[in-house]
């Protein structure tokens, strides 16, 4: 599996802000090994968040659930699962809305 060493983070990882309780899921690590991931703080692992629990969205949320957000430069790709009045950075660049993909057809 795939992780950057420096901070121990691999797909699947819950991270959370202490401060606003923004989570995300690590979707793609991508080439962030040296950057730290803030929002208000820095974000810390969690435990897993159930995938069918819907959270309110605060009138002055920065990030929507089920929304996936890049950083360009590094690939770090994440999906927001509770929304938060933070944003989220990495290596002080905030992370952008991922443009949509569309889904792969593979071989059944």
């Amino acid at each position: 599996m795939k992780t950057d060493a420096p901070h121990r983070r691999e797909a699947g990882m819950t991270l959370v802000c202490p401060q606003c309780d923004l989570a995300v899921v690590v979707v793609d690590v991508g080439d962030a090994t040296n950057e730290t991931m803030t929002c208000h703080t820095m974000m810390k692992p969690a435990r897993p968040m159930r995938c069918w629990r819907v959270y309110p969205q605060p009138s002055d949320a920065a990030m929507v659930a089920g929304a996936l957000y890049t950083d360009e430069p590094s690939g770090l790709t994440v999906r927001c699962t509770r929304p938060g009045v933070g944003a989220l950075r990495l290596a002080s660049r905030r992370l952008s809305p991922a443009t949509p993909q569309p889904l792969r057809r593979t071989a059944v």
